[in-house]
């Protein structure tokens, strides 16, 4: 489903965007495109590592990466300027506090009064952006 609904909703949107004439898209992508990479953060943007089809996020990160080809060609063959965005641990209202993503997991905790746990080294870098930004 994730495959399928990143990619040919955005071949969808193309599609249309090109009937109605459209001159500029925005296509908000996924900083996992950059998958496991040797600098980690901050990722270069020509900068593509290697990405695990195992993962059980592999599918939404290589519908993504397909998603950003998908516009790259469309850019090429139809003369659209299609910028692409890679935002990065984005929260914000709707966050979802089952998401057991780092920043919902610590949030959480937070509101509760509880202590913070790294259940690692901590000595991953992240960035994060909030839906308003």
């Amino acid at each position: 489903d994730t495959m399928l609904s990143n990619f040919l909703g955005m071949k969808n949107l193309l599609d249309y965007a090109l009937k109605k004439s459209v001159s500029s898209i925005v296509y908000v992508s996924s900083s996992e495109v950059y998958g496991k990479t040797e600098n980690h953060t901050p990722y270069q943007e020509d900068e593509y590592g290697y990405v695990n089809i195992l993962d059980v996020r592999a599918s939404y990160s290589s519908s993504k990466r397909a998603t950003e080809t998908l516009c790259k060609s469309y850019s090429e063959q139809y003369d659209v300027s299609i910028k692409i965005v890679r935002p990065g641990h984005i929260y914000g209202p709707s966050l979802k506090i089952t998401d057991k993503r780092i920043s919902s997991a610590f949030m959480y905790d937070a509101i509760r009064g509880q202590n913070l746990v790294m259940k690692s080294k901590g000595e991953q870098l992240r960035s994060y952006c909030h839906s308003l930004d």
